[in-house]
């Protein structure tokens, strides 16, 4: 069939109007004021990770259940931690946190650890006008983009990983885990990310306070943080114990050094 002038207009254009669409379609429309107010966007979020899961499932091989928003590791981004890592023994379900639609799905970014090469990262966006991205997940079957979902509905289990071997654990046991972060709109890329329990019920937060306080890792202590500069240099940080779910942000005076200290294109995704 002949293609005519006026069928590559019409194509061009429905093309250009799918990329507009999709660029919109992980953007969120909650705004970093209206979340950090009492009604936080008319969001109201269930745990990805149910709590009684994790709070019943085994120790497992990396020493710990959660890891909370804003810790401070050796490398990443001035914001610290971006979100919320749930961490078991098993493949626990992860569940969709409210009602919205899927709009992204690729190949997770995390390199932390050896991890399942079906691993991915998943965005909703939801209905409130919050982006949700959870990382990695064993996507569950019919889990596509465009998927509606509701709070609740399965949409995958935990990855499994393999943290790296070391003189004392040269065969590491697998883990399974996930990261959860959420999005607002901000003039600053470091605080459009908000810690995931500003959204979640008051019985959900005391729940997942005693995961975290299962849970071993050396941020929860006072400390002197070394970072690899991105020009060859050092900085050391004196940062105070970052043990609870939503941790703190940096003072502005050390945010700045650190920002220089990363420069933040060089930044990993997570940390």
């Amino acid at each position: 069939m002949k293609t005519t002038p006026q069928r590559i207009t019409i194509a061009v254009a429905f093309t250009l109007f799918f990329i507009g669409c999709n660029r919109e379609a992980d953007t969120p429309s909650c705004s970093l004021k209206d979340a950090q107010d009492e009604d936080h966007c008319n969001c109201e979020m269930a745990l990805p990770v149910t709590a009684v899961d994790l709070l019943s499932a085994e120790i497992n091989s990396l020493n710990r259940k959660l890891v909370g928003f804003g810790t401070h590791s050796g490398s990443g981004v001035v914001e610290g931690h971006r979100g919320i890592d749930f961490i078991s023994d098993a493949p626990l379900a992860i569940k969709a946190p409210g009602d919205g639609i899927i709009v992204k799905i690729e190949k997770s970014p995390m390199t932390e650890y050896k991890a399942d090469a079906n691993q991915v990262a998943i965005t909703i966006k939801l209905d409130c006008g919050v982006i949700s991205v959870i990382d990695p997940v064993a996507p569950g079957h019919g889990i596509v983009v465009g998927t509606k979902v509701t709070s609740g509905k399965v949409i995958g289990t935990l990855s499994k990983v393999t943290p790296a071997a070391t003189e004392t654990s040269p065969e590491p046991k697998a883990a399974y885990l996930t990261h959860w972060s959420t999005e607002v709109i901000s003039d600053e890329s470091a605080t459009r990310y908000l810690c995931p329990a500003t959204f979640i019920s008051t019985s959900d937060s005391e729940k997942i306070a005693i995961a975290l306080g299962e849970s071993e890792f050396e941020e929860r202590n006072a400390r002197t943080q070394n970072y690899h500069c991105a020009d060859g240099t050092t900085l050391d940080l004196d940062l105070p114990p970052e043990n609870t779910v939503c941790n703190a942000r940096l003072p502005a005076s050390q945010a700045a050094l650190l920002s220089k200290c990363l420069n933040l294109a060089t930044s990993r995704p997570i940390w």
